[in-house]
């Protein structure tokens, strides 16, 4: 019997990486579409004599259709990888999000970065009070 409960969750480990593995897929040809339509809208509005507001406004309801099919498929792929670490035995795992996986690595970078500019600030101010300070005593 535990045989069995074993090679279910062997099963439903390999679905959920299949799946995984398909939602990477989904969510690079939504990226490309994001990429193409905007190009495609753009040539069939300089092509055509026809109304640009019409193009316009097809272009941006295919961008709100794509982004909103992005959204769904990040969100199911993340609801996935909460069920499957909820039934995971060892929690030392990473999960293998689609997007934002390296947020926390982006936002030490990021937080660094405006640490460096605010010194460089600090410094340009400086040097900057000494100018004047040299300039009136001239």
């Amino acid at each position: 019997m535990e045989d069995k409960y074993h090679q279910f969750y062997l099963q439903l480990l390999a679905y959920e990486e299949e799946k995984h593995k398909q939602n990477q897929q989904k969510i690079k040809m939504t990226i490309r579409f994001l990429l193409w339509v905007p190009l495609v809208f753009l040539a069939l509005m300089f092509l055509t004599d026809s109304s640009k507001v019409i193009f316009l406004v097809l272009w941006i309801v295919s961008l709100f259709g794509i982004a909103t099919y992005a959204i769904y498929v990040e969100y199911s792929d993340f609801e996935l990888q909460e069920k499957i670490k909820h039934y995971k035995e060892s929690e030392d795992e990473t999960d293998q999000y689609l997007i934002g996986g390296e947020i926390e690595v982006l936002e030490e970078t990021l937080a660094e970065f405006v640490h460096i500019l605010d010194e460089k600030k600090i410094q340009n101010k400086e040097k900057i009070m000494e100018a004047i300070k040299s300039y009136k005593e001239k």
